[in-house]
């Protein structure tokens, strides 16, 4: 947070690459609201697939579930309604 809010500070314009990963994924209205709190201008979201130590192809607990890709954006009315298409 301090590098992002030194990049604004100083006019240089920046993206945001939010990790989404079984704890946040749970929470989509929460980290839209966030980053539209810290007025990013655009997000991207990288899903989070770890694997376990020690395991044969299996994947950490920290790993984004098979059913939660992504965040569901889609579900986020605040999200259709005031950011599409800006």
């Amino acid at each position: 947070m301090r590098g992002y809010e030194l990049l604004r500070r100083h006019g240089i314009p920046c993206d945001v690459l939010c990790v989404v990963h079984a704890q946040n994924v749970l929470h989509p209205t929460e980290v839209y609201r966030f980053f539209k709190e810290i007025e990013a201008p655009h997000i991207g979201f990288l899903p989070l697939v770890e694997p376990q130590p020690g395991s044969n192809g299996g994947v950490s607990p920290r790993t984004v579930p098979p059913r939660h890709s992504a965040i569901s954006m889609h579900h986020l009315d605040e999200w259709m309604s005031r950011d599409i298409g800006q």
